[in-house]
């Protein structure tokens, strides 16, 4: 018993340190960013009054436009599954599951998002391999589809920003030569499914499946970008459109691969300053720190909108499980 005691505290200790150095990495990175731009506590505290008291026109708007990107997001996960096999999940049913399952994101961890969409998916009735591979894939290509827009504003930055675009496109351009080899693809989902220790594969994709969805997440980044530029157009600020949206994308992109971070927090917003600030100033503080809410607060409501049937499985099911 006090063995299992001492294993629980120790367990419970490790993880305390974890999420203080999560914490300290994430206000190290964020204070570096702020830093280099020479943003003082003082010039954010002296922003005049508008910066914090959004226009409800615009920002209704963008919060429409935004959920309308979420939910595509959703759909375009959707569409994937149903190419690698998974045909009986449908439309409004795979949106609700990928906009519950996109919650995840707000754990520390990059997998819980793709976890949970696997688990989900699987409740709905696609085979574990086909929900997973849809997930890590669907990832991999929105992922890319960030980084084909979000690498306008990288190119367009200056300093450590501008160093970082190439590095960005390249990567994607090996991921997306890789999906043009349908040989390759048959040999990764045959191995995956052997680590699942599953007896169904998904069914292969033709070569062009890496192009098609890299593009396709691109134009569902671009809508999320489109969607910021109309929540910051409500600050009373004339934003140009095609660097403000990249930046928007970029700034979501690095957040993402910041793994210390949940939700990119912190790196997200610091990122976003320094690609703003030419155009924004002092205010582009205020507005990345508000879009930080307004994402959330659209967020949750498009998961519970759209998605309000699988979370009452899922608490259903976890209340079975107890």
């Amino acid at each position: 018993m006090s063995r299992n005691v001492r294993a629980g505290t120790g367990s419970r200790s490790r993880r305390l340190l974890v999420r203080v150095l999560q914490l300290g990495a994430t206000v190290l990175v964020t204070w570096f960013i702020l830093d280099r731009l020479g943003l003082s506590l003082g010039a954010v505290r002296d922003l005049d009054p508008r910066w914090w008291r959004p226009q409800a026109g615009p920002l209704v708007l963008s919060s429409l436009l935004l959920a309308a990107a979420y939910a595509l997001s959703g759909a375009l996960w959707g569409g994937m599954v149903r190419e690698l096999g998974g045909g009986g999940l449908g439309h409004r049913r795979g949106i609700g599951i990928y906009l519950v399952a996109n919650l995840g994101r707000y754990v520390p961890g990059k997998v819980w998002q793709i976890l949970g969409l696997a688990w989900l998916a699987g409740r709905a009735g696609v085979p574990p391999t086909v929900a997973t591979s849809a997930a890590v894939l669907g990832q991999a290509l929105s992922l890319a589809g960030a980084a084909l827009v979000g690498a306008v504003a990288l190119f367009g930055a200056g300093g450590a920003e501008r160093t970082l675009a190439p590095w960005v496109l390249g990567a994607v351009a090996l991921g997306i030569l890789l999906t043009l080899s349908r040989s390759f693809m048959e040999k990764a989902l045959a191995l995956w499914s052997r680590v699942l220790r599953a007896r169904e594969t998904p069914q292969v994709p033709g070569p062009t499946f890496g192009l098609r969805w890299a593009a396709a997440y691109a134009l569902n980044w671009i809508a999320y970008g489109v969607a910021f530029v109309v929540f910051a157009s409500a600050f009373g600020v004339d934003v140009p459109w095609v660097p403000t949206a990249s930046g928007f994308v970029a700034s979501w992109l690095l957040g993402y691969l910041a793994l210390f971070a949940p939700a990119g927090i912190g790196v997200r917003e610091g990122v976003l300053v320094a690609l703003l600030s030419p155009f924004l100033g002092a205010g582009a503080v205020a507005v990345a720190a508000l879009s930080r809410v307004w994402l959330t607060l659209v967020e949750v409501v498009a998961a519970l909108a759209l998605g309000g049937g699988v979370l009452r499985e899922a608490r259903a099911v976890a209340g079975e499980a107890s």
